[in-house]
C-alpha cells in the first residue's frame, strides 16, 4: 500500500493538470480573459488562477495581451493563450482524398489543404503520402508543431489502434495506422474517428459563446460512407471496443446485401455518396435523360441538382429519405438534444437536404420527441472532420500542457 504522503501527492498533482486543463479550455472558447474572469467562471481561487497563469507564461503558453474593463469599472490585463507559438497538424483521410490543417492550441486555423489520391492505391501507399505532405506543411509552420491529430474513416479501435475496415476500399482491413504514421513523426500522433472528431468540432462550434457546452450533440457523417460521433453529458461515448456510433452499419433491411461489416441491409448501403453516384451512373446506362455524362465530377451532380435535372433530384431525394430514417433511429436510441448533419451529401443542396431530412423525421417520430430537437446542417466554413482531427490534438495538449513543452 502506498503511503498517505505519496497518494496525497498524487491526488494534488491531479488536481493541478485538472485546474490547469480547466484554465486551458476557458481560454480557448472566451479567447481573451483577465485573471478575474478566469477566477469566475471556473470556481477557483484568485491565488490559484495566479499560480496557473504565472506557470503559463513562463512557458510562453500564455501572454498578455490589453487592457480590459470589468463590470465595476476595474481595468485588468487580458489573457490569452499564445496560439501563433504552439500548433497542431490535424489530418482528415477520406476514401479518395485527404486534408490537412495548421491549428493554434487557441483553435484557430491557419491554413489548410486538400489532396486527391490517384485511383488505385493501397493502405501503406496511403499513409506514406499523407506523411510526406504533413511532413512537408509541419515544416513550413511558424512557430511550434506540438502533435499530430488524424480522422479515419470506418470503425476505428482506439485500444490498439488499428482500422478495422473501411467500406468500398480493397485492403484497409486491420490497418495498424497510428503506428505506421507515429513512427515517422517526433511528436505524439492521436488518432481518432471521423464522425468523433466531427463532433468534438460541433460541439465548441455550438458552445463557444456559452457557459456550458451542450451535453447531448450527434454529429452525422454524410459523405462517402455514414456514421455519427455521440457527444453524452459532454463527453464522447466510445463503447466497449471504441465503435460506438456506427449507424452506417445498422441494418434498415434485414433482407437486403451484404455488407463488408458482415451485416444485410446496411444504411450505408442505402443514402452515401458511392451510392447515390452507383444509382444515377446505373440509370444513365439505361438510357434515361439527365444532363450528366456517365463520368460526371461532384461538382457537375451539385448543378444538376441545383438545376433541378429530375434523375439527379429523384435519386438526391431518395438518399436523403433512407438517412432521415436512420436519423430516426438515432433519436429513438439516443435522444439528442442536437443533430447536426456534415460532409459531402448536405452540401449539394443543403435547403433540400435538410428539408428532407426534417420532413422524414416528422412522419417517423412523435411530435413530443422533435418539437424541441434540432436539425440542422454543419455550419463550421473549414469543414468539422478536418477542424475537429486538429482539436482532438489541442484537448490532448491542454490535459497536460507541460508533457508537451515542458515548464
Amino acid at each position: 500500500m502506498k503511503k498517505l504522503s505519496t497518494l496525497g501527492s498524487v491526488n494534488q498533482e491531479r488536481q493541478q493538470q485538472i485546474n490547469r486543463a480547466l484554465i486551458l479550455n476557458l481560454l480557448r472558447k472566451k479567447g481573451l480573459c483577465s485573471r478575474a474572469d478566469l477566477a469566475r467562471l471556473s470556481g477557483l481561487r484568485g491565488a490559484t488562477i495566479t499560480n496557473i497563469i504565472n506557470e503559463f507564461i513562463q512557458a510562453d503558453l500564455v501572454v498578455e495581451e490589453g487592457i480590459l474593463t470589468g463590470c465595476k469599472g476595474r481595468r485588468s490585463i487580458g489573457i490569452r493563450i499564445h496560439g501563433e507559438k504552439y500548433k497542431v497538424l490535424g489530418i482528415k483521410v477520406a476514401r479518395k482524398s485527404y486534408s490537412i490543417v495548421v491549428l493554434g492550441i487557441d483553435n484557430q486555423l491557419y491554413e489548410a489543404k486538400h489532396f486527391s489520391f490517384s485511383k488505385q492505391i493501397t493502405a501503406s501507399d496511403m499513409i506514406a503520402e499523407i506523411k510526406n505532405n504533413a511532413k512537408k506543411i509541419m515544416s513550413e509552420v511558424t512557430g511550434e508543431v506540438l502533435a499530430v491529430g488524424v480522422a479515419v474513416p470506418g470503425p476505428y479501435k482506439k485500444k490498439n489502434g488499428k482500422l478495422i475496415f473501411m467500406t468500398n476500399s480493397e485492403g484497409f482491413e486491420n490497418v495498424d495506422i497510428l503506428n505506421e504514421i507515429q513512427k515517422d513523426f517526433d511528436i505524439p500522433v492521436f488518432v481518432e474517428n471521423d464522425a468523433n472528431a466531427g463532433a468534438v468540432a460541433e460541439q465548441w462550434k455550438h458552445d463557444e459563446h456559452a457557459e456550458q457546452l451542450e451535453e447531448n450533440i450527434v454529429y452525422v457523417v454524410a459523405g462517402e460512407g455514414i456514421g455519427c460521433g455521440i457527444i453524452s453529458k459532454g463527453e464522447l461515448l466510445r463503447g466497449d471496443s471504441d465503435t460506438a456510433g456506427e449507424i452506417g452499419h445498422c441494418s434498415i433491411n434485414y433482407e437486403g446485401p451484404v455488407c463488408a461489416c458482415g451485416n444485410r441491409g446496411c444504411l450505408e448501403m442505402y443514402c452515401s455518396m458511392e451510392v447515390l453516384k452507383k444509382n444515377i451512373r446505373r440509370r444513365i446506362e439505361n438510357g434515361e435523360k439527365t444532363i450528366l455524362k456517365p463520368d460526371f465530377t461532384y461538382e457537375e451532380l451539385k448543378t444538376a441538382i441545383t438545376k433541378k435535372d429530375m434523375l439527379a433530384v429523384e435519386e438526391y431525394t431518395t438518399v436523403c429519405e433512407f438517412l432521415g430514417i436512420g436519423i430516426v433511429n438515432v433519436i429513438n436510441q439516443i435522444n439528442p438534444g442536437s443533430i447536426i448533419i456534415g460532409d459531402l451529401l448536405p452540401l449539394l443542396d443543403q435547403e433540400m437536404f435538410i428539408h428532407i431530412i426534417q420532413k422524414t423525421v416528422q412522419q417517423r417520430v412523435r411530435k413530443s420527441m422533435w418539437e424541441n430537437l434540432n436539425i440542422e446542417t454543419s455550419t463550421i466554413k473549414e469543414d468539422a472532420i478536418l477542424v475537429g482531427s486538429g482539436m482532438i490534438a489541442v484537448e490532448r495538449i491542454c490535459e497536460e500542457p507541460f508533457s508537451f513543452i515542458g515548464k
